[in-house]
């Protein structure tokens, strides 16, 4: 089976997520099972998440919402390190015989 998840954190993204997540729809039909691991990290003041929830209830491709709960540090790269590890926990749990893995970020 031709399979692959995504991996998006997201963080100050409600400019270019609609972008990212508009790429996404016009690549899943490569795969026979095409799965999104998002990570939201909240930035007070940015939407983001209702981005995320409105293309989810859209299911045009199976997405999961990963709603960062540790506090963010001043060091964006620390930011997103924290992101990519939550994607990949969630990956190693539930997708971890999917053949191809994609982060966008």
């Amino acid at each position: 089976m031709n399979s692959c998840v995504v991996c998006i954190p997201v963080a100050f993204s409600k400019i270019g997520l609609p972008f990212n997540l508009a790429n996404l729809e016009r690549i899943k039909d490569i795969f026979d099972d095409f799965k999104l691991v998002a990570f939201y990290d909240h930035v007070p003041g940015e939407n983001s998440l209702k981005t995320l929830e409105e293309f989810k209830e859209k299911n045009i491709i199976d997405t999961t919402i990963i709603k960062n709960t540790q506090p963010r540090t001043s060091q964006k790269v620390i930011n997103i390190a924290n992101a990519r590890n939550g994607c990949l926990k969630e990956i190693k749990e539930k997708y971890s015989d999917y053949e191809y893995f994609i982060v966008m970020d």
